[in-house]
């Protein structure tokens, strides 16, 4: 999946079948219990994910699986 695609808002379609690869890795990320980081670009450093960000994901790989069944989403 072009990650590209998350880069801007010029419409970019997100097919079915890329949602659920993003949903299957994230289920999987999350199920494994390991720490999550990510990077902070304005700062210019890595950081730990809180428990909200945790469910942010978690709400955005079930939002992903739900898409995967229609056409997809566009991001703008």
């Amino acid at each position: 999946m072009p990650i590209g695609k998350f880069c801007s808002n010029d419409g970019w379609i997100v097919l079915p079948a890329e949602c659920l690869l993003i949903a299957d890795g994230l289920d999987k990320l999350l199920a494994s219990g390991e720490e999550i980081f990510c990077r902070d670009s304005w700062e210019n450093r890595t950081v730990g994910l809180g428990a909200r960000d945790k469910e942010f994901v978690k709400k955005f790989a079930e939002f992903c699986r739900r898409t995967s069944a229609k056409k997809g989403f566009t991001v703008w």
